[in-house]
């Protein structure tokens, strides 16, 4: 099982070293129900960052229709606005190609 280090694990690891590791392989159904506040926190701080990342007016890929299953394509997409092997020209050109 190949695993991706995100930036909630990192997050997670510096407030608990544990937390990492219990999340990827404790069984789920030891760890208890989201409280209903945290999720409601969660879907607002989701919504307010849709809201700032729409006006901001500056392009950008929203990799949010895709499912784990189509990580794939999230690998691509990002790796074509990297500065990295992943395109070439300009970032602007790069950003303009992942919409034509």
């Amino acid at each position: 099982m190949k695993l991706s280090i995100t930036a909630s694990m990192l997050y997670d690891f510096v407030q608990c070293p544990h937390r990492v590791t219990m999340d990827l392989f404790e069984d789920f159904t030891k760890k208890d129900p989201i409280n209903p506040f945290v999720q409601l926190l969660w879907e607002k701080g989701n919504a307010f960052e849709q809201e700032v990342i729409e006006e901001l007016q500056v392009p950008f890929v929203n990799l949010r229709p895709f499912s784990d299953q189509e990580s794939p394509v999230k690998r691509d997409a990002l790796k074509k606005l990297s500065c990295g092997d992943g395109g070439s020209g300009p970032p602007e050109e790069r950003r303009a190609s992942l919409h034509s």
